[in-house]
């Protein structure tokens, strides 16, 4: 889940100056009126208002609730329990890391002055009061209140974000942008998987074991059936030497020629740092050493799986290109990392808890992305879908270890 929070963090900025088209569900009258012009946070002596965090929190709340919805076919996010021992959701989870996200771009924007040209232009000033009065002009005094962000609040967030994007490019441009053949080489290989019977669990119901008895009798046993697998991949390994270019044989098709229900994947794993793979470990081990269009001389097995691999490429040149990109790309943000825990750490940070608690994030109270004119697409939108899509599998995983 921390996961997602912080893309949807790097969404809101992808999504430019979309905050006119946050709109709320209306006021609970339960819910006290937040008072916006009160200091959440001191940051080397620069107050940061509610308002600004509550602006920032709301549009990341109605982002994450878009996605869920859209994707995940649930809007109960907010109250999800994050830790059993405290009782922590995920609404409090996430406004810890809103305030982080409000110390971050306030400590860069106060190391503005150690990078050259780090200012904003009168345009984008121009283009942040335009948004802002599109917020004030979009929504209705009544979703105004209940967020506490007035147009000045606006204009901040919206200045600390612009700031904020100038500086990642200026550290990052400050990083070495070169990385070497030898680090980045990608060797690429084919393979195909063919995964292992199991047992299955045993019913504690006596007539339906009886049942099940009778059937297993008639099935083959799960060392039988293994047997049969590890043999059909023993089949693919040698049609595949037997083919007139093994190097070039289509993977693929030779598996589906022994059980259409098998296919040959692609992997690939770093040349001079095995361990820099998702490809099980037996793979990397027997797929080391050998040459382009090599195959592995025998099946692999492993606990779970056969395997009948081949190296494409010890050297894979748009593989390489692209683990390039990868490297500078985290070289950049280790970089920012360090430097703002190193400014976090010499920074006077001070946190008015009582103001803090007044912003709340539930279920119950939730806030969302206005729909774009018809045959159009917001910019909100689009970022939520590619977040969206890249985050799937981690939100996903994060829901049910909440559960």
């Amino acid at each position: 889940m921390k996961g997602i929070m912080k893309k949807a963090g790097a969404m809101l900025l992808a999504a430019g100056l979309g905050v006119s088209m946050l709109a709320g569900c209306g006021a609970n009258a339960e819910q006290a009126v937040l008072d916006g012009t009160k200091t959440v946070v001191t940051i080397n002596d620069e107050a940061v208002k509610m308002g600004v965090m509550s602006m920032l929190t709301r549009f990341q709340q109605a982002q994450i609730y878009q996605i869920y919805s859209m994707y995940f076919g649930t809007s109960q996010i907010f109250n999800m329990t994050m830790d059993e021992s405290t009782g922590e959701t995920y609404g409090e989870t996430m406004k810890q890391q809103v305030l982080e996200d409000i110390e971050r771009m306030v400590l860069l924007r106060q190391h503005a002055g150690d990078y050259e040209g780090i200012e904003l232009t009168e345009d984008e000033k121009a283009e942040i009061a335009k948004t802002a009065q599109a917020y004030i002009d979009e929504n209705t005094e009544e979703i105004r209140t209940k967020i506490g962000a007035t147009y000045d609040d606006v204009v901040e967030l919206l200045s600390l974000f612009k700031t904020q994007e100038k500086m990642m490019t200026a550290i990052g441009d400050a990083v070495d942008q070169e990385v070497s053949d030898e680090e980045a080489q990608q060797t690429s290989i084919s393979y195909v998987a063919i995964q292992k019977a199991v047992e299955s669990g045993e019913s504690s119901d006596a007539s339906a074991a009886e049942s099940a008895d009778e059937s297993k009798a008639a099935e083959p046993t799960v060392e039988e059936q293994n047997a049969e697998k590890k043999a059909d991949a023993e089949a693919i390994l040698t049609a595949l030497k037997d083919s007139d270019d093994p190097a070039e044989a289509d993977m693929d098709e030779i598996a589906k020629e022994e059980n259409e229900d098998y296919s040959a994947l692609t992997g690939q794993f770093s040349a001079n740092d095995t361990s820099d793979t998702s490809l099980n470990e037996e793979i990397v081990k027997a797929a080391a050493g050998l040459s382009d269009g090599e195959l592995v001389d025998s099946v692999i097995e492993t606990d779970t799986y056969f395997y009948v691999v081949r190296v494409n490429k010890v050297f894979d040149e748009s593989m390489t290109e692209a683990k390039k990109d990868e490297i500078l790309k985290q070289r950049k943000q280790d970089s920012l990392d360090t430097l703002v825990s190193e400014w976090k750490d010499a920074a006077s940070i001070t946190v008015d808890e009582a103001v803090l608690a007044t912003l709340t994030l539930s279920d119950s109270d939730v806030f969302t992305l206005l729909e774009a004119d018809p045959g159009t697409e917001s910019t909100a939108e689009s970022a939520a879908e590619s977040v969206a899509e890249s985050t799937a599998e981690s939100a996903a995983e994060s829901t049910a270890a909440a559960n």
